[in-house]
């Protein structure tokens, strides 16, 4: 069985979780489990998104840019969606933001 095929079960089954939500549960009953992409994304985490972009990109290689920044934003929306710390993740020699993002930055800050 392919790593996709078992991360769309496991997304799946995390959008299960939320039948009960409000904003959900119509998508979620009208089209479980044969989402159409767009309601998928809809419903997947920020996380899911995230592994599908990786998905993508190695499927059809050189149509997106590097995830790497995707994950940043992952974990800088994660820290402050869950009230965590952002700067008691880095560890030792890794203080400093990756180069890609430093550049992403300076386009739109100078």
């Amino acid at each position: 069985m392919s790593l996709i095929v078992i991360d769309y079960k496991r997304s799946c089954q995390n959008i299960q979780k939320h039948k009960s939500s409000e904003y959900c549960r119509e998508l979620i009953e009208k089209y479980y489990p044969y989402f159409p992409v767009w309601i998928f994304v809809e419903l997947i985490s920020f996380g899911d998104m995230v592994k599908l972009y990786e998905y993508y990109t190695e499927r059809y290689s050189g149509r997106l840019k590097d995830s790497e920044l995707l994950y940043s934003i992952r974990d800088l929306r994660n820290a402050t969606a869950h009230s965590n710390c952002l700067i008691n993740k880095l560890q030792k020699g890794t203080n400093k933001p990756s180069v890609k993002i430093i550049k992403f930055v300076s386009i739109y800050i100078c």
